[in-house]
């Protein structure tokens, strides 16, 4: 019952549309835009603090059930 946060847009995105053709759920998923949060050390506190704040938004457990959500 957990989420994944990932960079892999592009297989990521392949798979929602499949689970959703299928009808499967999932726990959703966010997508990380690399120019907003460039991968490395120095970035990884904002990218925490983003996933803070969308955490904050989406409280209810189930809320990012099925959904492709952007950071």
């Amino acid at each position: 019952r957990r989420a994944i946060v990932t960079y892999d847009v592009a297989d990521f995105r392949v798979a929602i549309r499949e689970r959703a053709a299928d009808e499967r759920v999932h726990f959703g998923v966010v997508l990380l835009n690399p120019r907003r949060f460039p991968q490395g050390r120095r970035h990884i506190g904002v990218m925490i603090t983003a996933l803070a704040d969308l955490l904050e938004e989406l409280r209810a457990e189930d809320a990012p059930a099925d959904r492709e959500l952007w950071l």
